[in-house]
């Protein structure tokens, strides 16, 4: 007895197998395509035939009601004047094609009038009667009073046609024909260009069994299974329209050839053979598998820890990224913010120069920092859309304003053109069309040598209450070729343009990008290698009223009165940058390390600051606490307006910030221009009712270098008597406890430090500005390490003349202490 053949045997067969099996696949797949292809030929050739069938008979029903107008009018008037009735009918035939005439033929069926006579003259007063089944068919639409078709005829003008009878009856009256001759060649040829598919298929067209009308090489041989038949019935008429298809119809659309497929099958089927023997050959070490899943096992622990750890990355990324608005900006306001307030007019050229560098090397800097977060705001979905009010105009010319210097360094023309109403309010996304229009402007600018950059603003009006805005923005500069526009909005890519001048992030148009589709605008791109570039932004807003005339922040901000500013915020750098800012503008300020002292600070005084500049991160107390505490002494936001101070304002931290008692939001980097249009605002919404002014004060023996008349004349009219009295007292017991101690001659530096620092904020509570500002040197001084014992000395001689001017000022102010 034979011995069985074992699996082993068989599956030495299985990869021969596996091809063979391929191929009878790619076989059957072969036939099923084929047959499929011929039906769906079949149903086409069908669908055609019917519609070129339709194609004929709506056009005869549409020519039938301006036929019969011919004849409404003829009876309606008894009669239509050949010249009326020749310009008529010229016009509708000119319009018309496939006629060879329309005629009059009289009563006794000679044809009286013809349109057009040119070309027709020979059927001119022929007696249509002549021939006997002429002479039948128009007594027979005479006497049934209807339209009716002739059958095929020869043309006397020549050539095949084919005629339409419309008796006429005036007042019961037989008064003759109006006859329309058709051409059948020209009729037809005008139906198949109004074909789409004229060039597959020949035609032929019979009529009362006659063939009239035939497409060039019908005849040819062709398989009866491939031609189809539609018939029509025009006006009691049989008409049989047949369609033969051309060689190419049956190319159209072929389906993948047998070699390709069974070059796909075949090789799928040597893949699968590969796959079925390697893993017959991994049955076959199935041991040494076994002996390796341990090993599997731990390497599989570890794999898991590691995607354990790839997840808190991507989630410490994800906190890092929220932080960097706010840590990146930090520093780089510290770098705008000094670069501001050293900005002054009357420095020497060569610093002016300089510094202006220095200012627009930051920001520069400031704006690749924002595509970068701006870019991972995109990619995490935290970006917004916030809807603001602005002047197109105005941001125009801020940009123009803006990459005006650098256009006339490299000597380009530089220019912009407004169409429409520019000085018109809209609400927008302001800051994301700005974002996009500075990346697009400043790309112009970099990428063009010699030439010019010009910017074309349309304003149209769209659907109810919106405006289309469109920038243009057209450069003569290295152009982008054809190849580079399709993956120019993508991350990281740069243009040829861009990669030569080893400028540029690569994000800054994928942003541009991904804002528009934000905003429901489009950006798009038109460029001619080495000839130039126009970029497209198009964006729907809503309209607003026309603005009144244009605010220079500059002049109004000189029209306000100084403020007493509260600033919160904990670091060093920005608190320096805030109150030079404010001071050189003559404003009063007390700076807040954080949001619990910022509270103590109008607790104390809740009268005597006009506003409060909130930091949102800060330690001991946060902004947002410390806002919601203050609104609890001060609820009323005119009497106290709080502005959130942060380097990252997002709308629905600013939403926030508003609901928990804040009125605005100044971002950082600090812009000088920014804060005062801020202060502005907030001056207008302040309520301030002091009875006494400045200028009265004046008169009065006071000693202004002594006292901060702004500080003190808001505590007197506003604060109650007793709680003033109460904060006078705690400020005489408070000095004279420790200017005795300040005034040793051997103090440490460490409690120098801790006397002045609280000497200066308790006594400019109470505009002893004299006082307060010697502390505040003594101070700076023992923070520098610097001897402070000569300006220690001079603080008791300071502190008992603040008294006695304040004892003067309150006595003129009759307030008894």
């Amino acid at each position: 007895m034979k011995p069985r053949p074992s699996f082993q045997t068989y599956r030495e067969y299985l990869p021969a197998s596996t091809l063979l099996l391929g191929c009878a696949i790619a076989w059957l797949s072969w036939s099923l395509l084929t047959e499929n292809r011929h039906n769906e030929l079949h149903s086409q050739l069908e669908r055609e035939s019917v519609a070129l069938s339709s194609i004929i008979k709506n056009d005869i029903q549409k020519r039938l009601p301006d036929l019969q107008r011919i004849v409404l009018r003829w009876k309606t008037r008894g009669g239509t004047p050949q010249k009326e009735f020749v310009a008529d009918v010229e016009n509708y035939i000119n319009d018309t094609p496939g006629y060879q005439a329309i005629e009059w033929v009289d009563p006794e069926f000679f044809v009286r009038w013809i349109v057009p006579l040119a070309g027709n003259e020979k059927a001119l007063n022929l007696n249509l009667g002549f021939e006997e089944r002429r002479r039948n068919s128009l007594n027979m639409a005479k006497n049934s009073k209807s339209i009716s078709v002739s059958k095929p005829i020869n043309l006397v003008q020549g050539g095949k046609g084919f005629l339409v009878y419309f008796p006429i009856f005036v007042d019961g009256n037989f008064d003759g024909f109006i006859l329309a001759v058709f051409k059948v060649q020209d009729w037809l040829s005008s139906q198949l260009s109004d074909w789409s598919q004229a060039e597959d298929f020949h035609v032929s067209v019979m009529m009362g069994g006659d063939i009239i009308f035939e497409t060039d090489d019908y005849n040819q041989i062709a398989d009866d299974d491939w031609i189809r038949t539609s018939t029509i019935d025009l006006l009691g008429t049989e008409v049989n329209v047949s369609l033969k298809p051309k060689a190419h119809f049956y190319t159209h659309g072929s389906p993948i050839t047998i070699p390709l497929i069974i070059t796909i099958i075949l090789i799928f089927s040597v893949i699968l053979s590969l796959l079925l023997f390697y893993l017959l050959k991994a049955s076959a070490i199935r041991k040494q598998l076994q002996i390796a899943n341990g090993i599997l096992e731990i390497e599989s622990n570890e794999r898991k820890k590691a995607e354990q750890v790839a997840n808190d990355a991507n989630e410490a990324k994800s906190k890092f990224l929220a932080a960097m608005s706010h840590e990146i900006r930090t520093p780089l306001n510290a770098i705008l913010g000094i670069l501001q307030l050293v900005d002054k007019p009357d420095l020497p050229k060569d610093v002016l120069s300089k510094l202006k560098i220095a200012k627009q090397s930051a920001f520069l800097l400031m704006t690749l920092v924002n595509q970068v977060l701006d870019f991972a705001r995109i990619e995490s979905g935290a970006t917004e859309k916030v809807s603001e009010e602005f002047v197109v105009s105005d941001l125009i010319a801020e940009l123009y304003e803006m990459f005006l210097p650098e256009a006339q360094k490299k000597d380009l023309e530089f220019d912009y053109k407004i169409v429409g109403d520019g000085d018109q309010k809209v609400f927008g996304d302001f800051g994301h069309i700005r974002q996009i229009l500075f990346n697009l402007i400043g790309n112009a600018i970099k990428f063009t040598q010699d030439g010019s950059v010009k910017i074309l603003i349309s304003i149209l009006n769209s659907e109810e209450g919106k405006l289309s805005l469109t920038f243009e923005v057209s450069d003569t500069g290295y152009g982008i070729s054809e190849g580079e526009q399709k993956s120019i909005f993508e991350e990281f890519i740069q243009s040829e343009s861009g990669r030569r001048s080893g400028m540029g992030t690569g994000l800054g148009l994928s942003i541009s990008k991904q804002l528009s589709d934000l905003m429901g605008g489009e950006l798009s791109v038109e460029s001619v290698f080495d000839h130039g570039t126009t970029f497209t932004l198009s964006v729907l807003v809503s309209a607003g009223d026309k603005r009144s005339a244009k605010i220079d922040p500059n002049d109004e901000y000189v029209k306000i009165r100084p403020l007493n500013i509260l600033v919160a915020e904990d670091n060093n750098v920005n608190q320096m940058i805030i109150c030079e800012m404010l001071e050189q503008d003559g404003h009063h300020v007390v700076l807040a390390g954080n949001g619990a002292e910022a509270v103590n600070a109008v607790r104390i005084s809740p009268v005597k600051f006009n506003l409060v500049l909130m930091d949102i991160q800060m330690p001991v107390m946060n902004g947002v606490d410390a806002t919601c505490a203050i609104r609890e002494i001060y609820p009323d936001p005119k009497i106290l307006p709080i502005v959130a101070l942060t380097a990252n304002a997002f709308k629905s931290q600013v939403d926030h910030y508003t609901s928990v008692g804040m009125q605005e939001t100044l971002t950082k980097p600090v812009i000088r221009r920014d804060l005062r249009m801020l202060l502005v605002r907030i001056n207008s919404q302040v309520e301030t009712k002091p009875s006494i002014q400045i200028e009265e004060v004046k008169s009065l023996e006071v000693v202004e270098e002594y006292l901060d008349l702004v500080v003190l004349i808001p505590l007197t009219e506003l604060m109650p008597r007793e709680q003033f009295n109460l904060l006078v007292d705690s400020v005489t017991l408070t000095l004279a406890r420790a200017l005795p101690e300040l005034m040793l001659s051997e103090l440490s530096r460490e409690r120098t430090l801790e006397i002045s620092h609280e000497i200066k904020g308790m006594t400019a509570n109470v505009g002893l500005i004299k006082l307060s500002a010697l502390a505040a040197e003594i101070e700076k001084l023992a923070k520098a390490g610097e001897d402070t014992t000569s300006h220690r000395m001079k603080a008791g001689g300071v502190s008992d003349e603040s008294l006695n001017q304040l004892s003067a000022f309150l006595d003129n102010k009759k307030i008894k202490i």
